[in-house]
Formats: C-alpha cells, sequence, structure tokens
C-alpha cells in the first residue's frame, strides 16, 4: 500500500519495485484468510451439550447453541471429510483427508487420541453398527471400499468390492444406525446393507448431486442435476422409485428428520423445502440469503442445522420454522476477496462472493456483522446459464471511520493476473449513530471502464475520494453530498497505482513515470521518470532511519519540498 507523510516540512515518497504484483490499492488481496471453507460434511448436534459442531475446511469447530460463540476448535493436518457423535462412548469423532483420526470428549476441550493410517482419503464416513470408518482412497477408479476400526491401532477390516463404474465418487455416506452404506458415482447409487451379503447397483440417467439415508433404513434420497429428488424405498426385495420435483437447480443437500417422515432439500435457491413424504405435501422455508449446501437434524428431530455456502450456518427450530441462532464464520473467495480494516474499531472488513462485507473482530476471532452491499436476489435461471455476478473489488474507509466506499464489478475471468471489469459500481456509505453503514450515495459507470484503484485523501477537514479507471482519475468531494470535483489523466497512460501523500499531494503511477497532483483542483505539481524495465508495484513512505531491505526490493526517495511563501 502507498503510505506518505510530511517530515519536517517535506514530503518523503518512497517508490518500491519488486517482482510481486498486488492486485488493488487500499485493499489486500486475501490469500490465507482465517476461517477455512464449510464443506458439505453436515453439522452435527450432540445429545447432552447445547452445541453444534461443524466442519470449516481442516478445522473442527464447537459453537454453542445459546450465543453462537465458538467454545472450542482443532487443527487437522488436512480437509475434515466426516464427523460422527458416538453415543454410548460420549464422544465425537472425526476423519480427515490425510488419513488422521481424532477422538473428543463431549464437554472436554481436548482431544482425547489421535491416530493416522497414512493415506490420501477422497470421501470418508463412519459406521456405528460396524464401529468403523469406511473410505475411498481415490476420486474415481476405486475398485473396493475400504475400513479401518475406530479404535487407537485403526485395525483394517475386510474391503466392500465395487463393480466398474465410471465417473467420480461424489457422496459416500452411512445412515444413522450405520447398517446402511451408500455411495453415488456419477449418474448410479450404490448401496450395501453391511448386516447382510451383497452390493445394489441403481442407475438414474442424470448425475447425483446429493445423498441421504432414513434413520429406519427403508429409503435412499438422492437429488439430481436437474433438480429432481428421487427416492428408493429399499425395504423390498426390489428397490421401488418415487419422484419429488421444485428445485430448478441442483439439489445440493438433503435430510431426512428423526422419524423419517419429512425430508428436507436445498439448493442454489436459498430456499429450504419440506417435503411430508406420507402426506405427499411440502412446506417452504424461504429467504435464507444464499445457496444451502448442508444439512444436519438432531437426534430428536426438533432442530435443523442449515449450512450456506457463505459460511453461515442457521439453526432452525423445526416446530415453529423460526430461527433460533445463526453462527458465521468469514467467507471468503480466495482469487477475489478483499479486505480493509476499519479505523474506528480496528474490525477486518472482507468481501464475501454473495456480494456482502463481514466485519471480522480480531479480538473475539469472529463475524460480528455484516453490511450487505450488492442488495443480491436470488433467482431462477435456465439448466445450462451461466451468471456473471458483481464482485466486490475495492474497499475504503476515510481516515476517521465515518465514510465507506465500495466498488462492485463484472466481467470477464481474470487472466495473467490481470482482471477487466466491463461495468462498474462506485457507492459511498454513511456511518450511522448506531454504527452501521447506511447508503448515501451510488454511481454507476463513472469511469465507463473498470475501476482499477481508488483512495481516501489524508485530510481530515477535507474528505475527499480519487478513483482511477483506465487512462483517468476522478477526485469526487463531499459537500452534503458526494460529487465529482475534478477529472484528470496523463498524456492518456494507463494508470497503475495511486495514492495520497498527507494532505493534498496525489501520487499516480503512469507508465514509466510517477506524477504528483497537488491542491483541490488536482493541479500537477511534479513529474519523476521510472526506468522503463522498472515496475514499481508499490508507493510508500519510508523514514530516513529506516533499516536497509532486502536486496530483492530496491527503492528510490524522493523529497519534495514545499514551497516558502513570499512575505
Amino acid at each position: 500500500m502507498i503510505q506518505c507523510e510530511m517530515i519536517h516540512g517535506e514530503y518523503i515518497v518512497v517508490i518500491f519495485i519488486t517482482n510481486c504484483m498486488e492486485s488493488s490499492e487500499g485493499t489486500w488481496r486475501i490469500s490465507k484468510p482465517t476461517g477455512g471453507y464449510m464443506s458439505r460434511t453436515p453439522p452435527l448436534f450432540t445429545h447432552t451439550e447445547e452445541a453444534l459442531w461443524i466442519p470449516y475446511g481442516n478445522l473442527v469447530c464447537s459453537f454453542s447453541l445459546q450465543t453462537g460463540l465458538l467454545q472450542f476448535s482443532y487443527v487437522h493436518k488436512s480437509t475434515v471429510l466426516c464427523l460422527n457423535y458416538l453415543e454410548g462412548q460420549q464422544r465425537v469423532t472425526s476423519m480427515c483427508r490425510g488419513g488422521m483420526v481424532n477422538q473428543w470428549g463431549v464437554g472436554e476441550k481436548r482431544v482425547l487420541f489421535s491416530a493416522c493410517i497414512d493415506k490420501n482419503i477422497w470421501k470418508a464416513c463412519y459406521s456405528p453398527y460396524a464401529n468403523a470408518y469406511y473410505f475411498l482412497c481415490k476420486k474415481e477408479g476405486n475398485r473396493c471400499i475400504d475400513g479401518v476400526k475406530n479404535s487407537r491401532s485403526l485395525e483394517e477390516v475386510p474391503s466392500i468390492p465395487l463393480p466398474d463404474v465410471n465417473g467420480t465418487c461424489s457422496h459416500l455416506s452411512t445412515s444413522s444406525s450405520g447398517k446402511i452404506l451408500a455411495l453415488t458415482i456419477s449418474k448410479s447409487l450404490l448401496y450395501i446393507p453391511l448386516d447382510k451379503k451383497g452390493l445394489v447397483k441403481v442407475d438414474h440417467g442424470i448425475s447425483l448431486t446429493s445423498l441421504a439415508i432414513s434413520p429406519d433404513d427403508s429409503t435412499i434420497a438422492c437429488g439430481d442435476l436437474s433438480g429432481k429428488i428421487c427416492c428408493w424405498h429399499i425395504s423390498s426385495k426390489a428397490p421401488v422409485k418415487s419422484t419429488y420435483h421444485w428445485h430448478a437447480h441442483p439439489v445440493q443437500c438433503l435430510a431426512f428428520n428423526s422419524d423419517s417422515a419429512v425430508l428436507y432439500s436445498g439448493g442454489y435457491e436459498g430456499v429450504l423445502v419440506l417435503w411430508h413424504v406420507n402426506a405427499n405435501t411440502k412446506t417452504f422455508v424461504p429467504r435464507f440469503g444464499g445457496q444451502l449446501i448442508a444439512l444436519g437434524v438432531s437426534a430428536d428431530g426438533t432442530q435443523l442445522a442449515v449450512g450456506l455456502r457463505s459460511n453461515l450456518v442457521k439453526v432452525i427450530n423445526v416446530a415453529t420454522l423460526k430461527e433460533r441462532v445463526s453462527i458465521s464464520q468469514v467467507n471468503y473467495e480466495a482469487e477475489y476477496s478483499v479486505a480493509a480494516q476499519d479505523p474506528l474499531n480496528g474490525r477486518i472488513a472482507i468481501s464475501s462472493s454473495s456480494g456482502n462485507i463481514q466485519f471480522y473482530d480480531i479480538k473475539a476471532k469472529r463475524v460480528v456483522d455484516n453490511l450487505d452491499v450488492s442488495f443480491k436476489n436470488y433467482t431462477s435461471k435456465t439448466f445450462n446459464e451461466t451468471t456473471n455476478p458483481l464482485l466486490i473489488t475495492h474497499i475504503a474507509f476515510s481516515l476517521e471511520g465515518d465514510d465507506l466506499v465500495t466498488v462492485e464489478q463484472t466481467g470477464a475471468v481474470p487472466k495473467e493476473s490481470i482482471i477487466q471489469y466491463e461495468m462498474a459500481k462506485l457507492k459511498f456509505w454513511k456511518r450511522t449513530p448506531v454504527g452501521k453503514f447506511a447508503l448515501s450515495a451510488m454511481i454507476e459507470n463513472p469511469h465507463h471502464s473498470h475501476i482499477s484503484r481508488c483512495v481516501f485523501s489524508g485530510d481530515y477537514n477535507l474528505p475527499s475520494f480519487t478513483t482511477a479507471g483506465n487512462t483517468h482519475f476522478m477526485t469526487w468531494e463531499y459537500n452534503s453530498v458526494w460529487q465529482c470535483s475534478t477529472i484528470g489523466s496523463y498524456k492518456d497512460t494507463p494508470i497503475l497505482q495511486l495514492n495520497y501523500v498527507p494532505s493534498l499531494l496525489c501520487a499516480l503511477h503512469c507508465g514509466n513515470v510517477v506524477t504528483f497532483w497537488q491542491g483541490n483542483r488536482m493541479a500537477k505539481a511534479v513529474t519523476v521518470g521510472v526506468k522503463e524495465e522498472a515496475f514499481p508495484m508499490y508507493l510508500s513512505l519510508i523514514h530516513i532511519s529506516e533499516p536497509t531491505r532486502p536486496l530483492y526490493i530496491s527503492y528510490a526517495v524522493f523529497c519534495l519540498k514545499k514551497k516558502k511563501k513570499k512575505k
């Protein structure tokens, strides 16, 4: 980032020349953000404590159902594949992609034992009936399902041979009793009654996207790519199929209630559907605000945990269909997410793929607030239709934190680390007395091209904001309303970098020169040349006493003295 200061009446500006690419100014690109990403592994209720266990990437987290706060978390060495409650032992057990098995005592914030089978695992599940983990080691082409006992020794159990089926295994699951083991491979469902011998294969015409087994072991439900739900009733010798259809998009998650009478489903539409199987009716719970990707049901059937793609889990009271508590973790897209620090309270504002800004409290280690920036509605689209959603590409706070500016853009997929956007929305937000942000102004396509840089000035008395498009910059000033006061450019040269020197000097990196602009009306003050082969990616302050930097970073220091006023 560009940071410049006035020291003893002189502006000290440094141009860093390095081979590191930085995608935006005034914001940070998120490469390894806090929190992890929620998988499709269902959230887990325990019977004896008011807690919900949720896998987030390689984390296993326990949250309070009273407050929604994190109580305990443990880091696996790789992605968590399955999470189960051992009722008789009052323990929670998990297995990760690297083959590590962990057990925790319910209510205890420590691992009781760990063991590892030293295998890379693609899918895994746990069977209470066999007290064993079953897993597939490859994404496709598996000839058998391997297994190990859930013990410190991880003793191997007999493998289950599989028929030749082409395609990727998308789901591997067991029923709550553990007597039925089922998996989906492309367009086929395979299930194995573990208390009997034999494997049954059922072919389906469309790729299967979700899987659930009823607690009474009588029905296996699968969602497919077209939005249909197929239920195979397996209590008879030959499976009997029934079909339900409401979803317009692939069914992302399924779960049965504890009495097997209700089937829950969800997907892209952001709507939870309750299928009353015996009565052949359905109930809808709409407006979840994002895609549903995971469902978990409590043992008594009174609570339902709904996991959203936005890293949000909502716990629903099944009797009233009202939200009981909400659990939120940071939602990010590593390629697109940006962040900035709120100067008023130190929280980190992080953009999400759903068009929200999440305010992450570093001390509390959780998301404490959300700002809906894009006002996104989830609407149905055709089967093969692709959308080009608005992405939040820039976040900037004023020095005192009273003003917030966001930029939303849509366009092509980034190529060679350069993102070109077709449409841009510049939004100005004011902090309200209660600490929330309210939209005060919105400008569509101010540059008639993408916005590459944006930054607030360093003047407390006259808040102004500068945006840079392809070759032009625009300065915005607030006087009751935000309005453009200046438009400028340097020889129609693309603007690569932009920042303010406190308080009225603006530095722009254009091609092989850095130009400095002064005053409210942005008159060009001075131009500094840079070698053609040099590619400065950071413009920031360096103090004269600063220690020597590593050899791979070179820099130049320019002292721009103020002109003395004539008496």
